[in-house]
């Protein structure tokens, strides 16, 4: 793809509607928000929903980035089933979970095929079965802003503001450029910080601008982990009766994923992957998964499939969400990885 092949794409298409996916980070809110403006320099219509209502912490948090304020939070189920623009872009995911607020009732997603015309623009391993009628995905992109910004649109669209969204999905989906970058995702942060971008800004939002609680949550994480040494990793298992004893709630719950995200997972060498288990509702999973980029040996999203999770992600980092029973699961989980890693 180049940005003349995308433009001529595009170029019938009056009206857009562009759905960045969830979880909730630095790249879906940048991928979507630069194509958003870049639509709208071609003299389009475009509008961007995130498919949850956010907290307001999390709106706080994520407020200091150019046109964040227009961006729609809400359930995206009723927009999606309504075909009132030309065009529909799904950014920053694969699976379909991710593009509505499948939280609370995934069984009742989404008719995306209202639409015939769907590009997915994405970095993360194809789906058996494709969103989009259209794909632009390469799955050695550090984010999805990296290939919106290479081969879609002009290099004389990014201005500071661009930039500024740019180089912060580049921070967030390579931990400021500890895991996941390449060359290319080197070269493109250089140009964007020449074109403007707030980098110290970014790294301070990212990475020094913790709260109290957010240091009290670090603790917990430390003190819960728990090392399996025959398999080489480390788990953190949050069933729904230790939420609820702990007095966890779903935001805490959430900022748990990152604190081990950020800072524990990964970082003990003779460990080479971190599984995290939460039941923050009786018999909904969430599956989150870490392996370091030099040792890990399983597929994450392909271990997680296994168990039964409907998710993806990357071969070492990944998502994936269920119902069932949280022992039988953990037990699934444990089974499959001693098949993988003992030997």
């Amino acid at each position: 793809m180049t940005p003349s092949e995308f433009k001529k794409l595009v170029e019938k298409d009056k009206t857009v509607l562009i759905i960045s996916s969830r979880p909730l980070d630095f790249d879906c809110l940048g991928s979507g928000l630069i194509m958003k403006k870049y639509l709208e320099s071609l003299g389009k219509k475009a509008q961007m929903v995130f498919p949850y209502e956010m907290a307001q912490s999390e709106k706080e948090y994520y407020s200091f980035l150019p046109f964040f304020e227009e961006v729609e939070d809400k359930d995206s189920r009723e927009i999606l089933n309504r075909k009132n623009f030309d065009l529909l872009i799904l950014v920053d995911g694969s699976n379909l979970p991710q593009y509505f607020d499948a939280r609370s009732d995934e069984g009742n997603p989404p008719d995306l095929t209202v639409y015939d015309k769907r590009i997915n623009i994405d970095h993360h391993l194809p789906r058996p079965k494709e969103l989009g009628t259209i794909v632009i995905r390469d799955s050695e992109a550090s984010s999805t802003a990296e290939i919106i910004l290479r081969d879609i649109v002009p290099e004389e669209f990014i201005d500071e503001d661009m930039a500024t969204l740019g180089y912060a999905a580049l921070v967030g989906d390579t931990g400021n450029f500890k895991w996941n970058f390449h060359p290319s995702t080197l070269a493109l942060a250089a140009k964007l910080l020449t074109r403007g971008a707030k980098a110290l800004e970014i790294v301070d939002r990212f990475f020094f601008s913790k709260s109290k609680d957010d240091l009290k949550l670090t603790v917990y994480a430390i003190e819960n982990i728990e090392f399996d040494d025959s398999l080489g990793v480390s788990f953190l298992f949050l069933p729904y009766g230790k939420i609820r004893e702990d007095n966890l709630n779903s935001e805490k719950v959430d900022l748990l994923k990152t604190v081990v995200q950020m800072d524990l997972a990964k970082t003990v060498k003779e460990y080479s992957l971190t599984v995290m288990l939460s039941e923050k509702e009786p018999g909904k999973i969430s599956l989150n998964g870490w392996g370091n980029n030099l040792r890990n040996k399983v597929n994450i999203p392909e271990l997680f499939a296994k168990v039964g999770g409907n998710g993806g992600g990357h071969f070492h980092a990944a998502g994936a969400t269920m119902e069932g029973e949280f022992d039988k699961i953990k037990q699934k989980l444990m089974s499959l990885l001693a098949e993988q890693l003992k030997k």
